[in-house]
């Protein structure tokens, strides 16, 4: 959801815009009066426009970069354990999968299982690339090319 309970992604949005569309306009009224020549006009886009571009970038990795959200009632921490209850129950699941099982989002899924991770309580191994997470028992059993076997965390 787009709508939190945060503002802040959303008015460093706007006054990026607003930076860019007030800069266009005072850069167009002074090349009409022939205040500004062309070096001038370039010079003027670039001091307003890159730090209009910053600020609305940084809006909108802070929209697309946000820890999960819980349900009402539903801590991130409950969210974990469902995602762990899951994988042991299953053996392997796609990521889409348990997206739809916790009703999460990709990006809340990859948060929910980078903080598992980080504390090492993570019961299995994730392939991003083939978007798979696998508990434990099932890593143990998918050998490599290398012959070696798939590190994880018991």
């Amino acid at each position: 959801m787009f709508l939190g309970a945060s503002y802040v992604e959303w008015l460093l949005i706007g006054i990026g815009f607003a930076l860019a569309g007030g800069a266009g306009l005072l850069l167009a009224a002074q090349v009409a009066q022939g205040v500004l020549d062309a070096r001038g006009t370039v010079l003027g886009a670039v001091l307003a426009f890159i730090p209009a571009a910053g600020l609305v970038g940084a809006g909108i990795y802070r929209l697309t970069h946000r820890p999960p959200q819980a349900e009402p009632g539903q801590s991130t921490v409950e969210m974990q354990r469902q995602l762990m209850d899951h994988l042991n129950a299953r053996g392997q699941l796609s990521t889409g999968e348990m997206c739809d099982q916790l009703g999460i989002s990709e990006a809340d899924l990859r948060a929910l299982v980078d903080e598992l991770l980080r504390l090492e309580i993570f019961p299995g191994y994730v392939d991003w690339d083939r978007e798979v997470l696998y508990s434990a028992a099932e890593a143990k059993s998918f050998p490599l090319s290398d012959g070696s076997s798939i590190s994880h965390n018991p």
